[in-house]
């Protein structure tokens, strides 16, 4: 292809990939990533509702909850949720929050995740600002 491509479509918008919204007084709150988006039975559920769920429950650390779309693309897309803990090497503690933690998100998205895992602190991947890495994350809960 030669020549220039438009940065912008008809309405003057540049497509980032992320997702947002415009409030009352023009301001852009960005609020996620298209590519985080799980599809399932053509609902779209957002992790960040998921991580709300999770971290809801006691002994998940503040901020370390992190949604993970599995098996993108595919006709049967599901998710994962992993979860710190300072009490993640107590057996009994580990399978109290995952059962926890799926009873919130089900209560939260009416999906139940593939899977819980429960780790230790320092775990999730971040970005320098604290933002969570979720495609960084999919090795910890496969």
């Amino acid at each position: 292809m030669g020549g220039f491509v438009p940065a912008q479509d008809e309405h003057g918008w540049y497509d980032t990939g992320d997702l947002g919204y415009l409030t009352e007084e023009g301001h852009v709150v960005v609020c996620g990533r298209v590519k985080d988006v799980i599809i399932m039975a053509g609902r779209n559920i957002y992790p960040t509702d998921i991580e709300r769920a999770a971290g809801r429950v006691e002994g998940v650390r503040p901020g370390c909850a992190v949604a993970v779309r599995l098996d993108a693309g595919h006709s049967r897309e599901t998710f994962a949720v992993a979860v710190e803990s300072n009490a993640w090497q107590d057996p009994n503690e580990v399978h109290r929050i995952e059962r926890q933690v799926a009873h919130e998100v089900v209560a939260e998205v009416d999906v139940r995740p593939r899977n819980v895992v429960v780790l230790g602190p320092g775990t999730i991947p971040k970005t320098p600002s604290g933002k969570l890495r979720r495609a960084n994350s999919v090795s910890l809960v496969t």
